[in-house]
């Protein structure tokens, strides 16, 4: 028996150390990548001299500067044209350029093209309602892409204040991330999000991030939380997380949990970055518990709601005391996020309707959550763009995957690759004329863009390795020996990589069998929370929605009943006068 065991023994450490060795092997083969191409999320200047908050592009030659959304629900990049599609009859064009984030000039560009059919992939409605061209893109100052097909929105799209501006599609088939990737220029599917802040005024904003094939280790803090990505499901995003505690933060130092302190007690959330709130919150028990909690006065029919930049969030009347506490989420694996006070009450910010300025008010605040109630009340809670004030989003498609970390506000960059199965990789491979040579990666800087390739994405990617001519010296016995121990290690490798993709591919099934669990148990049910619907508000703050066709036209028995909710000018509160002032 022992000399079985001896032997047992014998062959699993000859196993391990020759797994181990095609490991080291294969990781040198790969230890650099192209480095992420990082992209500022900002104000934008328009055309029209006023600005629009969004991730920072151009289109065109000459460049067209424009600011786009996160289109977590296309797979194209779409763009609203120079009739910017706004339906309100009393806005003027520069007020429609700056809801939409630009207006894209065709004729003003000396590189617009028509794409051929089979350039693009479908979208769904009522995303399929484009006039396509193909035209440059220019990411940042080093990386653009040539001949990238978009759509031009044809009509108004019907996504009210939820989505309104020009966006760029990161859906499972991204046309964007699939010609990054093909063409060498990331490493993988990876997209990363830091919204920033964006307060209604100039000192409570700063300028958030994104990353394409990596993300920035300079704006994460703390224990990251990776989940698998969740399809089929209620969410649109296929982000599904589970929160197990959101704890109030009040002034004097003291804590209150909406769950009641409950440890058996959690929520199913969808993430949802490009939606203007902090939290879809179901109104019974936990939005009702919250305004209890912080100002017994209050209740929900005391709030109306934002038809600003914030679109649809709850509003204090002039007069009334809003929360001034901290939230605090709390999810599995010790994950937690602070969302600070500054960042959940703040000025109404709207358009100007003649203008096009943005204008804030801050007597009538927004707090930044939107009550799910009365047809909406078993609706998946929602987490929107300002909760990625506070945490840093990472979407790897290659693996599937998605993690979250609490965000380092942090003017720095520090953006490092990551590879298909999600790895970090250390080293950068620097394109030159011959081959792609490993330097270092992730590197602080000081604030700005962050540094692509120095080509565009239409150039041969990477670099190619240099091949050596027919008929040379000929391969010597060390050569020979090397390629006989490289090869065995490869097939060692293979071996082994099956072997922790089929334990990796069971850990994930189990983490969404779990969410997926806890998503029956927590009550959410197949609703989406849909930007196609209109929602408006009644008296004594209930919710309704009323569903659009794509043409947004209604039947005429609707109308009067069911106002349609749109982007208004500035007005003054009906109890108390509001005060407006240009957002500087």
């Amino acid at each position: 028996m022992s000399a079985r065991l001896a032997s047992s023994v014998w062959r699993h450490s000859v196993f391990l150390t020759l797994v181990l060795l095609s490991l080291f092997t294969f990781s040198s083969a790969i230890d650099c990548a192209p480095p992420p191409i990082g992209v500022t999320l900002r104000n934008v200047t328009l055309s029209t001299r006023n600005t629009r908050r969004g991730i920072a592009a151009s289109v065109g030659t000459p460049p067209q500067d424009f600011a786009f959304l996160p289109g977590w629900y296309t797979n194209n990049t779409y763009l609203y044209g120079t009739d910017g599609r706004c339906k309100a009859d009393d806005w003027s064009a520069a007020a429609c350029t700056t809801l939409r984030g630009g207006a894209y000039d065709a004729s003003a560009s000396k590189t617009q093209k028509t794409p051929s059919t089979d350039a693009y992939p479908p979208d769904s409605s009522p995303y399929n309602a484009m006039r396509y061209i193909s035209d440059t893109l220019k990411l940042n100052d080093n990386v653009s892409v040539p001949f990238f097909p978009m759509g031009v929105a044809i009509n108004d799209l019907e996504t009210q204040g939820y989505y309104p501006q020009m966006t760029f599609g990161i859906g499972t088939n991204s046309t964007l991330l699939n010609t990054l990737k093909s063409s060498g220029k990331i490493a993988s599917k990876t997209f990363s999000y830091f919204a920033g802040r964006f307060g209604g005024t100039k000192d409570a904003q700063m300028d958030g991030a994104v990353a394409f094939g990596g993300y920035d280790k300079a704006k994460v803090k703390g224990q990251r939380y990776t989940t698998p990505m969740m399809h089929g499901t209620a969410c649109s995003t296929n982000m599904v997380v589970t929160i197990i505690d959101i704890v109030l933060n009040f002034r004097n130092g003291t804590n209150a949990s909406l769950f009641g302190g409950s440890q058996s007690e959690s929520m199913v959330a969808c993430l949802a970055p490009s939606v203007p709130v902090f939290m879809n919150l179901p109104l019974d028990p936990y939005f009702s518990n919250w305004l209890t909690l912080s100002n017994s006065s209050l209740s929900v029919g005391d709030l109306y709601r934002s038809v600003g930049i914030n679109f649809w969030n709850m509003r204090y009347h002039t007069g009334y005391k809003p929360y001034d506490g901290d939230v605090t989420l709390k999810f599995p694996s010790g994950l937690s996020i602070r969302l600070p006070n500054e960042l959940l009450v703040v000025p109404e910010v709207d358009i100007d309707p003649k203008t096009g300025a943005l204008m804030s008010n801050a007597t009538d605040p927004n707090f930044l959550i939107n009550s799910g109630q009365d047809v909406n009340a078993r609706d998946m809670a929602a987490l929107g763009a300002t909760f990625f004030s506070a945490a840093y989003l990472m979407v790897n498609q290659d693996a599937d995957e998605f993690s979250l970390w609490a965000a380092n506000p942090s003017t720095q960059s520090n953006l490092v690759a990551v590879d298909s199965t999600g790895a970090e990789v250390a080293k950068a491979c620097a394109t030159t004329s011959g081959t792609a040579k490993p330097t270092s990666m992730g590197g602080a800087s000081g604030g700005g863009d962050g540094k692509g390739s120095d080509s565009g994405v239409g150039a041969s990617g990477a670099g190619e390795s240099t091949v050596p001519e027919a008929g040379g010296s000929g391969l010597g016995t060390g050569a020979i020996a090397g390629i006989a121990v490289g090869g065995a290690a490869v097939v060692l490798l293979l071996g082994a990589l099956a072997f922790w993709l089929i334990m990796r591919r069971k850990a994930k099934a189990a983490a969404a069998n779990a969410v997926a669990v806890a998503a029956a148990a927590a009550g959410a049910h197949e609703v989406e929370w849909d930007p196609h619907h209109v929602y408006y508000h009644e008296a004594g703050g209930l919710a309704k929605f009323v569903t659009h066709e794509v043409d947004g036209e209604r039947p005429a028995a609707e109308m009067a009943a069911t106002p349609s909710v749109q982007y208004v000018p500035p007005r003054q509160s009906e109890r108390q006068p509001s005060v407006w002032h240009e957002l500087a």
